[in-house]
């Protein structure tokens, strides 16, 4: 597959990458998906691929960086988080550091804000975690990247609702709400502190803020990604090939799509399936009528769902089996696959 699209776009076929699109039920490149097949073919032939799903963007250096410059920032002495060791993202920060001077002096500034008492004239007292996140972001050594880069400022992009998302439900408290707050008197002997030995007063961003931001952040830095299928894709690259979820492509279009379809098992009740069947009794559009088995459901979902990925195409579609695949359709063991409908293709 990985060598048609190369033809295509060396005769001029296609003018670039992300007219293709390489559909399938899930593109993680870790696991039983074992995505990363493809990843590697197209690889080979120096065509990138643009894959929101494939888990792995907590690998990102960029997202790493960000981190760790955070964390350095507003956390002097490392507060501790059994979710989230932040060593190697403060490690990664400290790296950039050392490569930049004028990052590294405008960094200091910023540093101080965060470590003096609450009272202190130079503190920000209107930085949320989003806008200090944005801050620095605006910096050369992350703009320059970011402007250059699609796939930095995608994941970018993800991070920075995060950091909203933070700010609206864990930010300050009361009338702060949205916030980084400093600690107070209440906070100074906190045993967040004593815990790791410290005497006398601190100072700095509350340590319980600190504690569930690295717990929070440990959802995104694990998983690598989104754990729904349905994340928000927007402004597509144009130089890499898209690699998609069916859900993730639904509402989009490309003119070569290569629809991965190998080894899918049958399809199975699920637990929406089952709570279908249950609560129908209630339904207030409960005419009388029977529902189709949770079976025959899962069935139906799985059509729709190929549909789906074939309609996305708009010249040109190419559906990806196995040999196996191919027996278990000739005897209609693929329900949405018809035997009929398949002998009618052009194969590769």
């Amino acid at each position: 597959m990985a060598s048609i699209v190369h033809d295509l776009y060396d005769v001029g076929e296609i003018t670039h990458l992300g007219q293709v699109a390489i559909l399938a039920q899930s593109t993680k490149e870790k696991g039983i998906a074992k995505f990363s097949k493809w990843e590697k073919a197209f690889s080979k032939l120096a065509m990138p691929l643009n894959n929101p799903g494939a888990k792995n963007l907590h690998t990102a250096i960029i997202v790493k960086q960000l981190i760790g410059c955070i964390s350095l920032l507003i956390d002097d002495i490392m507060v501790p988080s059994k979710q989230l060791d932040v060593k190697a993202h403060r490690n990664a920060a400290t790296v950039l550091l050392k490569s930049d001077k004028t990052f590294s002096k405008w960094f200091d500034d910023q540093r101080k804000n965060f470590v003096l008492p609450i009272n202190s004239k130079s503190w920000d007292k209107e930085i949320s975690l989003l806008g200090l996140a944005n801050r620095v972001l605006g910096q050369d050594v992350f703009s320059t990247r970011i402007n250059a880069n699609h796939f930095d400022a995608w994941i970018i992009g993800w991070l920075l609702r995060q950091c909203a998302a933070f700010d609206q439900v864990f930010g300050g408290y009361t009338s702060e709400r949205g916030k980084i707050p400093h600690i107070d008197s209440s906070y100074w002997t906190s045993s967040v502190w004593k815990a790791q030995g410290f005497k006398g007063r601190r100072r700095g961003v509350n340590p319980v803020y600190i504690q569930r931001l690295y717990t929070n952040l440990a959802a995104f830095v694990k998983s690598g990604g989104h754990d729904t299928p349905t994340d928000d894709i927007v402004n597509l690259p144009i130089d890499q090939v898209n690699a998609l979820t069916v859900h993730q492509s639904k509402g989009l279009s490309f003119p070569i799509v290569f629809v991965d379809w190998r080894n899918v098992r049958e399809p199975y009740p699920g637990s929406s399936h089952l709570q279908e069947t249950q609560f129908q009794p209630f339904s207030p559009r409960n005419h009388g009528l029977t529902l189709p088995s949770p079976a025959e459901r899962a069935a139906h979902d799985s059509i729709r769902k190929l549909f789906v990925a074939l309609s996305r195409a708009q010249y040109a579609v190419v559906l990806c089996l196995t040999e196996k695949d191919k027996l278990a359709i000739a005897t209609d063991s693929i329900k949405e696959i018809p035997s009929i409908w398949f002998n009618s293709l052009q194969e590769f």
